[in-house]
């Protein structure tokens, strides 16, 4: 069964000092997983014993239910916890002596040790589990559920965690994680409306559609062309899960760049009504294009920097990150500027078209005389940095205190920081998804501790001079 993919629920006990051979945790373990498998039985997702019955789950309870001598596959859960307290004592202490004799000769293709009894495994117990330790905090189930992951996925929300009880509480996913895989599809999908918000925002602040649309043309085209140059020029075939947070990345700097530009342009414009368009574009694409070049930069040298870095995850999404970033800016040079030219044409031939502009403005006229005391008009974006730029002068000096001494402090974390417990690079947090707690959880048991310290196969090739040629940045 574990080579196959299964519903593998891990456990954790609530109290340091509970054991799961507690027989009240024994009780509820034995609800918890009757109630995942009359789910998983109702929808067909488990196979087994034919006639709409579905095999037992390989866990604790099942050891229990061998342990008790009473025919202890027909009891309930109630009577197993009940008739168990007679056999714990001695089941305990025939599983310390298991785990100390793995422990010293565990090899994985080789029979367990003849102290283990009939039914153990070390995905049972807990890598702490021993003679020095009678305590068994972290345990699992094996359900013999079906291949179809997708919808033990869609089911998930339905198993019995336990959280009822007041012993014991489970985190649910396959041994191969492949729910934390469906749950990162849903949350790049569902993030992806975050695009969607960032195109309200273009439109309402440029008030033209052709302005967002140019905008959205210049993120994509990045997307694309970063991709060409990672994959096609330099040759990088690893393309992990983390390159696609780049999307937001670009998505932020895409926007931020149609605002600075669009901004220059319109104040350009408030400063020199009567100008043509070539004389607008000669004031403010300059300046707009030095603006956004060096927020374009910092963030590149940032990423590209971050290149150093050996873990293969990581080194992949900075030079993503960077390509992203600097076709972002390339895109805008040769896409928003040329359509602010034909947006600000358009309106001082008075082409009343709502795709170029939503308020149809209409043409232009030069003011022969300027109104006593009439202040000229800014964007709203001048006033709001002008309004940002006045308050942090006022308080320049504390900043700088402040930075300093946060700068003080990061440094004393970061000397006490520790050096990670493994390589992989996990995009879930555990407190709000029990998929990431399943694969933390994991981490604790025997089997997965063991399988990690039996270490790797080895060949020996005659003939051939010991050298890493692999490729360092693709780790498949």
């Amino acid at each position: 069964m574990a080579d196959e993919s299964h519903l593998w629920p891990i456990w954790r006990t609530k109290g340091s000092s509970t054991s799961a051979l507690d027989p009240q945790v024994i009780r509820d373990l034995c609800v918890a997983e009757e109630a995942t498998q009359e789910s998983l039985v109702a929808d067909g997702l488990c196979y087994g014993c034919g006639q709409g019955r579905c095999l037992p789950p390989y866990s604790l309870v099942f050891l229990s239910r061998l342990t008790v001598q009473d025919n202890g596959f027909n009891l309930t859960c109630d009577e197993l916890g009940s008739a168990f307290s007679d056999y714990v004592n001695d089941l305990e202490v025939e599983l310390q002596s298991c785990a100390d004799d793995l422990k010293l000769s565990y090899k994985p293709r080789d029979p367990l040790p003849e102290s283990c009894p009939f039914g153990f495994t070390p995905s049972l117990v807990d890598e702490k589990f021993g003679s020095d330790n009678s305590v068994i905090r972290y345990t699992s189930s094996v359900f013999a559920s079906s291949n179809d992951t997708e919808a033990l996925y869609g089911k998930a929300s339905d198993f019995d965690r336990a959280c009822w009880s007041s012993v014991v509480g489970g985190a649910y996913d396959t041994q191969y994680e492949n729910f934390i895989g469906y749950k990162l599809d849903d949350s790049l999908t569902n993030d992806m409306i975050l695009a969607g918000i960032v195109t309200v925002a273009i439109l309402v602040h440029t008030r033209s559609p052709w302005m967002t649309a140019v905008g959205l043309l210049q993120i994509i085209l990045s997307f694309a062309l970063s991709y060409f140059v990672y994959n096609l020029i330099a040759r990088l075939e690893f393309f992990p899960f983390l390159n696609f947070i780049g999307i937001f990345v670009v998505f932020a700097l895409g926007a931020d760049d149609v605002f600075v530009a669009v901004d220059k342009w319109k104040n350009a414009r408030l400063e020199h009504k009567t100008a043509s368009t070539e004389d607008i574009a000669a004031i403010a694409l300059p300046d707009a294009a030095a603006a956004t070049f060096l927020t374009t930069i910092t963030a590149a040298i940032d990423f590209f920097a971050t290149a150093i870095c050996k873990v293969a995850p990581l080194k992949a999404f900075a030079i993503f990150c960077g390509l992203l970033v600097t076709f972002d800016y390339i895109m805008c040079v040769l896409l928003v500027f040329p359509a602010l030219c034909i947006y600000d044409r358009s309106l001082i031939r008075g082409i009343k078209n709502c795709c170029i502009s939503c308020h149809c403005c209409h043409r232009l006229e030069a003011q022969d005389e300027d109104v006593d005391g009439e202040e000229k008009r800014r964007s709203l974006i001048r006033h709001i940095l002008m309004a940002y730029y006045n308050g942090l002068h006022s308080v320049r000096w504390g900043l700088l205190l402040a930075c300093i001494a946060g700068f003080i402090v990061t440094c004393i974390y970061a000397s006490r920081s520790t050096l990670p417990t493994t390589s992989d690079v996990r995009l879930l947090d555990p407190d709000s998804s029990q998929f990431e707690i399943n694969y933390q959880w994991r981490l604790n048991l025997m089997s997965e501790v063991l399988l990690k310290q039996s270490g790797s196969q080895g060949y020996v090739i005659w003939g051939v001079h010991a050298a890493d040629t692999g490729h360092h940045i693709d780790p498949v």
